[in-house]
């Protein structure tokens, strides 16, 4: 059997990172695995330890716990740790064989990734001696029933290879795939500095902003702790993964688990951190408060704007509402609709925004009520009359037909050439269009284009999804 596979990559760390034997391995894996009650919010992209199992595979074990067991494809991610190259190794063909038995690789979406120009190559060779993608297979073989996997292995990286890499990972997933990314923390500090300089870079994670990471890490090297070498020896692949989770809308970030080598031996001298952190696609991203003070926020910038000519999202922070609240924060499409006496009064928006949230929403209000040119201007006396909606979007993902678009669950973003136009998800339920019509007035009303474009071969066409609320 094992013979058929033309490219079948054989374990490299049993014995030494985990049990060679098989029933010995299972029985460790699953004692590290607990059962959390079923959960709406799915976890997207998880981040998890690599090390030798007597001492990560605790915290690796609670953050595969998480992993949906519908799970189809699982792509791992990792830095090499015994070869040096440019770019990012691909294995796309073939399977990956452990103890516990031979996993397939996901061809298909694999193959996808393949980008010469952008430093993104099929590579078979680089993998043989690495563990730290092959520590988490067994975990999957344990918590999932029937999946294949997309092993991925960084060499030296850049920012041009960190975002194309991070694009073309998004553009595979799907409802059913996963994004593992294998990273242990802190390397050789004691134990004092570890739980300190751990602390800071999950709280770094969790901003889910590869920026504030990059600097975080930085900052704490430059510090000079004595022995630390590194923060993260997956810090390339850790950023990939927080790209990743925005494109895809995992926006909500959660720390399962943290220990360090210290706390399992009792040594406090050259310690490595641990971490599993997951980001999950939230059934509901926001809370009823968070609505509250992003409605009112839009309600007071279009009125100060109205009364006075200012604009609030030129001061440091808008909202004394939203300063607790995570979300001010997120970089994220927005769209603020003013409706009058039920009928459409203006609609402005964003599919993306790289500004913090609180500010996009303050300028979009602003927008929707005296810069939409399919009406006047809105007046101070009749913002009373008017209700405010919020949609905030997830990112747009590329669809190759037309077929993939749910009405009343995607938003459309179409794009031929220079013209462009949008419908949220709430145009198709309001109007009670059928798809082709939906498609035929996005490409005239809102692009300026042929009825008919969306059916041409040069038309792109993006599905987007919303949240979205209003004022009672």
């Amino acid at each position: 059997m094992r013979s058929s596979y033309a490219n079948l990559r054989k374990p490299y760390a049993p014995g030494s990172f985990y049990p060679s034997e098989s029933k010995e391995l299972s029985t460790l894996v699953n004692g590290f695995l607990k059962t959390f009650p079923e959960s709406q919010d799915k976890i997207k992209v998880l981040i998890v330890p690599h090390a030798g199992y007597p001492y990560s595979g605790a915290v690796a074990g609670e953050g595969f716990s998480h992993i949906a067991k519908e799970t189809k494809t699982v792509i791992i991610l990792g830095s090499s740790h015994n070869e040096y190259f440019q770019g990012a190794a691909v294995y796309d063909k073939g399977a990956w064989e452990t103890p516990l038995g031979i996993i397939n690789v996901d061809e298909e979406k694999a193959g996808k990734l393949i980008s010469a120009r952008d430093g993104i190559v099929s590579n078979f060779v680089l993998h043989k001696n690495e563990h730290a993608l092959e520590v988490e297979l067994p975990f999957l073989q344990e918590q999932l029933a029937n999946f294949k996997i997309v092993p991925i292995l960084i060499g030296a990286f850049n920012s041009d290879l960190e975002k194309a890499l991070s694009e073309k990972i998004s553009k595979i997933f799907d409802e059913n795939t996963v994004l593992v990314v294998s990273s242990d923390l802190s390397h050789y500090s004691t134990e004092e500095v570890a739980e300190k300089v751990d602390k800071e870079v999950i709280s770094a994670i969790l901003s889910k902003d590869p920026v504030v990471l990059d600097q975080r890490i930085k900052d704490i090297m430059e510090a000079g702790y004595e022995n630390l070498v590194t923060c993260a020896c997956g810090e390339s692949a850790i950023k990939v993964g927080l790209r990743v989770a925005r494109m895809i809308g995992a926006d909500r970030g959660e720390l399962f688990s943290y220990a360090n080598s210290g706390n399992l031996t009792g040594s406090n001298s050259r310690v490595v951190g641990y971490a599993s952190i997951g980001f999950l696609e939230s059934a509901s991203q926001i809370s009823s408060g968070e609505k509250t003070a992003l409605l009112r926020l839009a309600r007071s910038s279009l009125q100060e704007f109205l009364e006075k000519g200012t604009r609030l999202w030129a001061n440091d922070f808008a909202s004394e509402d939203l300063r607790n609240f995570p979300i001010a924060e997120a970089k994220m499409g927005a769209f603020v609709t003013l409706l009058k006496n039920g009928n459409l009064r203006g609609c402005i928006g964003m599919i993306e925004s790289e500004d913090p949230l609180w500010k996009t929403v303050a300028e979009m209000a602003v927008s929707a009520g005296v810069n939409d040119p399919r009406f006047p201007k809105v007046t101070l006396d009749e913002l009373k009359d008017i209700e405010i909606e919020i949609s905030l979007l997830t990112p747009k993902r590329k669809i190759t037909s037309p077929s993939e678009i749910e009405l009343g669950k995607h938003g459309v973003w179409l794009q031929k050439g220079i013209r462009r136009g949008v419908f949220l998800p709430q145009v198709a339920t309001e109007t009670g269009w059928s798809k082709e019509e939906f498609l035929n007035q996005l490409c005239s009303q809102k692009a300026g284009l042929p009825e008919s474009c969306w059916k041409d071969k040069d038309t792109e066409i993006y599905v987007f999804e919303a949240e979205v609320f209003k004022e009672a």
